[in-house]
């Protein structure tokens, strides 16, 4: 049998290995503590600051290697969407001779005015059409696909930085012993900042002991990107996949399998060509 999106499933099978690898490389940074928080306590308020433990050198090739991940998961991902698409302008070529597959790519659009007057699909069935505008990210709808096309853009028409150490505030915490946390203010949120206080907190003694805070400041490894401020790398990835998942499959549930040509040369439908 042919499976005319056996390239396309190949496609994906690469990014998710990607992700994978990225995942694995973060965990490691992680364990290998690059990073300390050094708290200072005054009476009942406290605050926590970033100590680098890792060479800036041993830190700059951790965040190049993740970027590499990124940009080659990106790329597999993007270009299995693509592929999916050709292959819609493949079936609709015997019908739309003027039509050039090899042109063909799914556009992805946040706004359905510019989708309709934009787009480079027209020349495609209705059928087709219909299906690729319902998988479109209007609305806030699958922000994983916008996440994708925009980042993919920005990595294929310039050289940037793209990821960085960043701290996530939501995902800092401080334990007290013999007291209760009062408050707490994250006072900087973004790239890691050594040296400087990242939050401050306020405890309330219980009377059982001499109270103490212990912070922990969250940090991850973060695309360098305005649609992914204060977003893990890792859960960025994995919002594209699943609108990317969702949008694959409306579009493969167009694509039929072709047989190959049996060694018989019996009858047997030939998959569509260009």
């Amino acid at each position: 049998m042919f499976d005319p999106l056996a390239d396309h499933t190949k496609r994906l099978d690469w990014a998710d290995e990607d992700g994978s690898a990225l995942q694995t490389e973060i965990q490691a940074f992680v364990k290998s503590q690059p990073y300390a928080v050094f708290s200072e306590f005054h009476g009942n308020e406290g605050t926590a600051t970033l100590r680098r433990n890792i060479d800036p050198a041993a830190e700059a090739k951790v965040l190049d290697r993740c970027a590499r991940l990124i940009g080659s998961y990106l790329d597999n991902s993007r270009a299995a969407l693509n592929y999916a698409t050709y292959i819609l302008a493949l079936l609709d070529k015997p019908a739309h001779p003027e039509l050039k597959p090899e042109s063909v790519e799914l556009p992805i659009f946040n706004d359905r005015a510019l989708y309709r007057k934009h787009n480079r699909v027209k020349k495609l069935s209705d059928e087709h059409r219909a299906a690729i505008e319902a998988v479109q990210p209007y609305d806030g709808e699958r922000p994983g696909l916008w996440l994708l096309h925009e980042l993919a853009r920005s990595y294929r028409h310039r050289l940037i930085h793209p990821t960085t150490l960043e701290t996530i505030a939501a995902e800092h915490t401080v334990h007290v012993t013999n007291g209760t946390l009062e408050s707490m203010e994250v006072l900087y949120a973004g790239v890691a900042q050594y040296d400087k206080p990242v939050l401050c907190y306020t405890v309330q003694p219980t009377g059982e002991g001499e109270v103490h805070g212990h912070p922990n400041v969250a940090l991850s490894v973060c695309i360098d990107h305005a649609l992914c401020r204060g977003l893990e790398s890792v859960g960025v990835l994995n919002q594209i996949a699943r609108d990317a998942s969702k949008a694959t499959s409306a579009l493969a549930e167009l694509i039929p399998v072709y047989p190959r040509l049996g060694p018989d040369g019996g009858a047997h439908r030939a998959p569509p060509t260009s």
